[in-house]
């Protein structure tokens, strides 16, 4: 069974619209005793600059505003009760961030995904793309408004409805078992939803008979009903589940819609040779298309002995 995390890395190009990510990875940081790195690469490379004109008035106004931004950094790191470390490291940000990470043993990545005042998502950029493609750790992602006010205070994330999606595999198995003691973790009281979408792969318009849509249901309802008993029901914890059937992303899209999720936590795939290293299908467009948190976890993640056979 996976730990909790120990090691919280939130990745920061130190603009306004960043400062979203932070109370989520300090939320985290908080609630499991963990460690909390800031980490910004500074991408500037001075080597080709040399020999333009005005280069140490240039770099020295990318200095200085830096320096503000570092500092209203810690500031908002201070408002929220929170020791944080602020790093600076050279280079192209989704290589830093892939080698910090692995040579400080992070366990948990906190990056933001870009998104439209009016709730319309921007497609990922190329940084938090690579990073949710190639990493085996487990990765927050926040949507974060490129509007949002600068100086807006910084406040805790309230955390009372979790969805979490199933396939009925055994890694989504285990991460429904991490996301009930993750959620303990964060909040007394929460709701722990436990979703599953009949998803019948068809071609053309035929469509699936209704008895067996029905015995599929019935099945995923048993297959639910027999997890649940294997977690129990924790003091603080209510646990309930929903089995829809339909398109997989809709079907997840809508039961978080439904029951107001803060927080949707998802293998990032569980089926496949390649399981192991790639973003599910489901997973990617998931994150994709919904405005709210998720929390991915690998299968690396949650089934690490099975990992290192």
């Amino acid at each position: 069974m996976a730990d909790l995390f120990k090691h919280v890395l939130v990745g920061t190009d130190l603009s306004g619209s960043e400062r979203g990510t932070y109370p989520w990875a300090a939320l985290f940081a908080d609630r499991c005793d963990a460690r909390l790195t800031v980490l910004h690469a500074d991408e500037v490379d001075k080597s080709t600059l040399d020999v333009i004109a005005g280069f140490e008035d240039f770099i020295g106004m990318l200095s200085s505003l830096r320096g503000k931004r570092v500092e209203e950094c810690k500031q908002d790191f201070e408002s929220l009760q929170v020791d944080a470390d602020l790093v600076v490291r050279q280079g192209a940000a989704k290589r830093v961030i892939a080698g910090y990470a692995e040579d400080e043993g992070v366990d948990l990545i906190v990056v933001g995904k870009h998104t439209l005042s009016d709730g319309t998502t921007k497609p990922l950029g190329s940084n938090l793309s690579r990073v949710l493609h190639h990493t085996r750790l487990p990765v927050l992602v926040i949507p974060v408004f490129d509007d949002d006010d600068d100086h807006k205070a910084m406040e805790m994330p309230v955390i009372k409805r979790v969805l979490t999606p199933t396939d009925l595999g055994p890694v989504s198995r285990e991460a429904v078992l991490f996301a009930a003691r993750m959620t303990l973790h964060l909040y007394n009281d929460v709701e722990l939803t436990v979703g599953h979408a009949v998803d019948w792969p068809t071609t053309g318009p035929i469509g699936l008979p209704s008895t067996a849509l029905e015995l599929l249901t019935e099945d995923a309802e048993s297959h639910l009903a027999q997890l649940l008993s294997d977690i129990g029901e924790p003091n603080a914890l209510t646990i309930k589940t929903q089995v829809e059937a339909g398109r997989a992303v809709d079907v997840l899209l809508k039961m978080a819609d439904d029951i107001d999720a803060d927080l949707i936590i998802v293998p990032s795939s569980g089926k496949g040779a390649f399981s192991r290293f790639l973003l599910g299908s489901t997973t990617d467009r998931l994150i994709k298309q919904t405005t709210r948190p998720v929390l991915m976890l690998p299968p690396s993640f949650l089934m690490p002995a099975d990992d290192e056979e």
